[in-house]
């Protein structure tokens, strides 16, 4: 349902603030079920993120950037959506 949810946020052209904030939580909650799918327990953002970075070599997203950024209002809603695709793409590789 979390990766439905953000290949739809994906479809649209333009989001707003809370649709960013659902992005990143959808962002947050597929990575966190991949790793407790494999045998991994990340308590928080730091271990969810930091451990998707050190299990599976993906991208690190900064996710304290990325909160500092949403809480000043400056967001770079390309690079997120930009990352949230290949998120997408990498876990259905996965999970096929």
């Amino acid at each position: 349902m979390d990766l439905h949810n953000c290949k739809r946020l994906l479809t649209y052209k333009e989001i707003n603030n809370n649709q960013i904030k659902t992005l990143f939580k959808k962002i947050y909650v597929i990575m966190k079920s991949i790793l407790i799918i494999n045998d991994y327990t990340p308590k928080n953002y730091k271990e969810t993120f930091g451990l998707f970075y050190e299990v599976f070599k993906f991208e690190y997203f900064n996710y304290l950037v990325f909160i500092n950024d949403f809480q000043n209002e400056n967001v770079d809603v390309s690079k997120l959506k930009d990352y949230a695709l290949k998120l997408i793409i990498f876990v259905t590789d996965i999970l096929l």
